[in-house]
C-alpha cells in the first residue's frame, strides 16, 4: 500500500499555524529546500526503496525539512509536525516521549543523530 505522503501545500500550513501559535517569522527564505525535503521519504536506490518503513519516511521528513532551513524560523518546529502529521496521515501514532524527540532532533542539528535513530524515537525504541 502506497503512503500519503506530505504535500507542500500541508507543510506551509502546518508552519504557518506553528509560527501562529508559537511565534516566528512565516517566510520561506528557500522553497527549493521545502520541496527537496518533501521528495526525501520517496526517493529509492536500485528498485528499493530508501526509506521503507512509515517511522523511517516520517523520520526522513523531519531530518531534511530541520537541515534544508527552507523556512525563516520553526524548521525544528515543522520537521517534527511534518513527522508526526505524516505518521497520523498513515494511521500511526508516534510512541515517543517529548525529552526523546527533543533530544534526537538536537542531535540531528549537530549530526550526532541518524534517520535510523529518529525514526526509532519516533516508533518509542
Amino acid at each position: 500500500m502506497t503512503p500519503d505522503y506530505l504535500t507542500f501545500e500541508e507543510v506551509v500550513q502546518l508552519h504557518d499555524l506553528l509560527c501562529f501559535f508559537y511565534g516566528g517569522a512565516r517566510d520561506i527564505l528557500d522553497q527549493g529546500a521545502v520541496e527537496s525535503a518533501l521528495a526525501q521519504p520517496r526517493q529509492g536506490f536500485g528498485g528499493e526503496e530508501c526509506y521503507p518503513t512509515l517511522h523511517l519516511k516520517a523520520a526522513a521528513y523531519c531530518h531534511f525539512l530541520v537541515l534544508n532551513h527552507g523556512f525563516r524560523d520553526g524548521n525544528k518546529r515543522v520537521g517534527v509536525a511534518a513527522a508526526f502529521h505524516f505518521l497520523r496521515k498513515n494511521g500511526v501514532w508516534p510512541a515517543c516521549s517529548q525529552e526523546a524527540l527533543y533530544n534526537a532532533v538536537m542531535g540531528v542539528i549537530a549530526h550526532t543523530t541518524s534517520i535510523e535513530d529518529l525514526a526509532a524515537v519516533l516508533a518509542g525504541s
